[in-house]
């Protein structure tokens, strides 16, 4: 990702096992959107914990 498209984003977000999704809102001086979390990082959040909570259940009832 160049430094220009970044600039042009409304939103972004990291994520990884440990993260789960974690909103971007600013990068250096740059505010990305509104400087919170946008809809799509929002929606994207709810359905990785939603999916977490989901797994957890299943291994405590022993699925898997």
């Amino acid at each position: 990702v160049r430094v220009e498209e970044i600039r042009e984003a409304s939103e972004a977000f990291l994520t990884g096992s440990n993260k789960k999704v974690m909103p971007v809102t600013r990068i250096d001086d740059h505010c990305l959107g509104d400087g919170t979390p946008g809809p799509v990082t929002r929606h994207l959040m709810e359905l990785f914990e939603a999916y977490r909570v989901g797994y957890v259940r299943q291994v405590a009832v022993g699925r898997i």
